[in-house]
């Protein structure tokens, strides 16, 4: 593959010759993404009506927001000790626990397969918080979070697989973001993942079946 460098104050980064980002510098033509085949979805008045603004960031200026005009994304809420999960968040924040000495840890796959930085995938390791200000049992708010599909997180790590994505989230937006392997195959039957660590090994592979899909959105 051909790639570009690209240059974001001191921060030098290779990028694919003639994507998004060496073609557009994040301010794309609009009407020249709803050209890509792999867009099926071509109802673009959500980017229409939020038009970018440059922006000044560590970085340099920029065009923010960076959109996702076709991504996938697989969740998985699992228990933690809650010991840990108080250790790794700021003191203002206050886990959720459903059961005595547990709280809630989300790790959430992303496969953006078409976005101004490029595709790339991407790992959130976050630990579910109550919403500031709330009260009431935990297990009350934890009900009502999965009513709304959303819920408050404390990210503690997000993984990138692309150099372009890394800098301009860590230098960028102060963004606990590095360089990992991360593959993500979400099938209609099965879905199978796998993070390596920073020596190569499986650090966290998952495998299970699919649920049934939302409808995709633009």
């Amino acid at each position: 593959m051909c790639t570009t460098k690209v240059y974001l104050v001191e921060h030098q980064v290779e990028v694919p010759s003639g994507g998004l980002y060496d073609q557009y510098r994040m301010n794309p033509d609009l009407e020249k993404i709803k050209q890509i085949p792999e867009i099926t979805c071509k109802d673009f008045s959500f980017f229409q009506e939020n038009p970018k603004k440059e922006v000044t960031t560590k970085i340099g200026p920029t065009w923010s927001p960076n959109y996702y005009y076709k991504m996938k994304s697989v969740q998985f809420v699992m228990l933690a000790p809650i010991k840990e999960c108080r250790a790794k968040v700021a003191q203002k924040f206050v886990p959720l626990s459903p059961i005595s000495d547990y709280g809630l840890v989300a790790i959430t796959f992303y496969s953006y397969d078409v976005c101004d930085k490029d595709s790339y995938n991407e790992v959130s390791v976050a630990v579910i918080c109550r919403q500031p200000g709330s009260t009431g049992p935990h297990i009350l708010e934890i009900i009502r979070s999965i009513l709304s599909k959303w819920f408050y997180s404390y990210v503690i790590a997000l993984p990138v697989t692309t150099e372009i994505a890394r800098v301009r989230g860590k230098f960028g937006y102060d963004l606990p973001e590095w360089l990992m392997k991360i593959d993500l195959d979400i099938g209609n039957k099965e879905i199978t993942l796998m993070v390596s660590d920073m020596d190569g090994r499986n650090d966290l592979s998952i495998k299970a079946p699919a649920p049934s899909r939302s409808k995709p959105i633009p």
